[in-house]
């Protein structure tokens, strides 16, 4: 009898991970406008796009985010409190870790339409928890994985306004964000 109730937790497990690599592997597959990724020959290195606070927030690069090739519909929201939780659209993911909200928030991802998927986060200028940030991700897969993307933060025009310290594998960049704004990917 304690034998077969200590199976059933072990058994719920392997279904959950199973059911959430399916998942995964669904959203992965139609997150390019239906484009098979091509699979890697080898495990990609995580390389840290530019240096450690390289780039001072607020600081004008003057540069614009180069054009991509994806385009993303829709928007989505989700309420997230501080247990954490994930929200993501067509291969824009933001991962809460818990308590890095002190309360229930609806989290609004709405992607920005024009020269290169942004992507905007509402409520805008919402701050988070500090040592609690949300990791932010783009695939990359789309925009033919380029060497060394960056998250930026922009202005509503897609002028640059910081370069977040950003990480990479190959197949999308992320970087930890301290509040909501508009975000993209740059190389």
């Amino acid at each position: 009898m304690f034998g077969s109730s200590l199976k059933f937790p072990k058994l719920f497990a392997i279904r959950s991970a199973v059911a959430l690599l399916l998942t995964a592997s669904t959203v992965a597959v139609v997150a390019c406008d239906g484009a098979l990724p091509t699979a890697p020959t080898a495990t990609p290195a995580v390389t840290l796009v530019g240096e450690p606070g390289a780039y001072a927030k607020g600081a004008d690069l003057g540069g614009l985010v180069k054009g991509l090739t994806c385009a993303i519909n829709g928007s989505v929201s989700k309420l997230i409190g501080p247990e954490g939780g994930t929200i993501s659209l067509g291969g824009i993911t933001l991962d809460i870790p818990s308590y890095s909200l002190s309360k229930l928030t609806t989290i609004i991802l709405v992607p920005i339409p024009g020269a290169a998927p942004q992507v905007q986060f509402f409520p805008e200028g919402l701050v988070f928890n500090e040592g609690r940030l949300p990791r932010l991700s783009f695939n990359t897969d789309c925009i033919g994985n380029p060497a060394n993307p960056v998250i930026v933060y922009t202005d509503n025009t897609g002028k640059i306004l910081e370069k977040l310290n950003s990480y990479s594998n190959g197949h999308s960049v992320w970087a930890n964000i301290k509040h909501f704004s508009r975000y993209a990917v740059d190389w």
